[in-house]
């Protein structure tokens, strides 16, 4: 997994997980059965601007906390970045910064759906949707898409200490 080390900049260049986020809430909001006064657990990362644009407009209006409840999970399975990150892994001037924990556990499996189920079941999940579906997005700029995974590499920050 990758580490958050540059949290203010994942703010500024998140908008493809934003617009993810939305399209899938949109989707799949049939899946989310609020109860009364239901406790909420949200998972972010940064300052939350995305889970306020994208979830709350689809909370109850009487929940009870945002802390605790039920899970929607966006997983991004296989991404271009990958590739070039199992690239770098291979020379010792790149291989330092582990740039391999940007990929998931399940980026080499042949059947990284059958892992997924496999491992949703041992940890005792009973009900769970499993969608697999492939999107593109494209970038506005070479901005945005340096940004969006600098803000997650240990390199950012022992670069330019």
């Amino acid at each position: 997994m990758s580490v958050m080390v540059l949290p203010e900049l994942w703010s500024k260049s998140s908008n493809f997980s934003l617009l993810v986020a939305i399209a899938h809430l949109k989707k799949y909001s049939h899946l989310l059965n609020w109860k009364k006064q239901e406790s909420i657990l949200e998972f972010g990362f940064a300052n939350g601007y995305n889970s306020c644009r994208s979830l709350v407009p689809l909370l109850p209006n009487d929940y009870k906390e945002f802390f605790g409840g039920s899970m929607f999970v966006t997983f991004f399975e296989r991404t271009p970045i990958g590739d070039i990150v199992l690239r770098m892994t291979k020379y010792p001037k790149w291989n330092k910064y582990d740039h391999e924990e940007m990929i998931s556990t399940y980026y080499y499996s042949q059947d990284p759906r059958k892992e997924y189920e496999r491992d949703l079941e041992a940890a005792n999940f009973e009900n769970y949707v499993f969608n697999v579906e492939t999107e593109s997005y494209e970038y506005s700029s070479e901005e945005e898409f340096d940004s969006r995974f600098i803000d997650r590499c240990k390199w950012s920050t022992t670069e330019n200490s």
